[in-house]
C-alpha cells in the first residue's frame, strides 16, 4: 500500500504542490473510471506521492492544473512544485514506472 497516496478532504493541494515527485488525480464522484483505478494507484510504490482531489470537493486544487479539465480521471505530473506534464490515462501504469525511475520526460 502507497503510504504517500492522500485522498484530498479539504481543499488543500497546495499543501502538497511540493513534493519532488507528485502524480495528481483529479476526479469526480461519479466517475467510474475513478472509482476503479483509486483502489490500484494506492498500491503502487512510496516512491511516488500521489494525491487524489475530488473536483467537486476541491475547486481551488483544480486550479493549480494549467489546463482545463476534460475528462476524468485527469492525471497530472508535478515536481517541486512545478507542473511538468499530464499523463495519459491510456499509459498511466508505464508512465508511473518512468516517473519513479526518473526517466519520465
Amino acid at each position: 500500500m502507497n503510504k504517500n497516496f492522500i485522498e484530498l478532504t479539504r481543499d488543500n493541494l497546495s499543501n502538497f504542490i511540493t513534493a519532488p515527485k507528485l502524480l495528481v488525480i483529479f476526479g469526480s464522484r461519479g466517475c467510474g473510471a475513478c472509482k476503479k483505478i483509486k483502489p490500484k494507484l494506492k498500491n503502487v510504490s512510496d516512491l511516488l506521492s500521489m494525491v487524489y482531489v475530488d473536483v467537486n470537493i476541491c475547486p481551488r486544487s483544480v486550479q493549480l492544473y494549467p489546463k482545463a479539465i476534460k475528462a476524468y480521471p485527469t492525471f497530472a505530473y508535478f515536481e517541486n512544485g512545478y507542473f511538468k506534464a499530464t499523463v495519459d490515462y491510456k499509459t498511466i501504469w508505464f508512465d508511473i514506472e518512468k516517473i519513479i525511475n526518473n526517466e519520465y520526460l
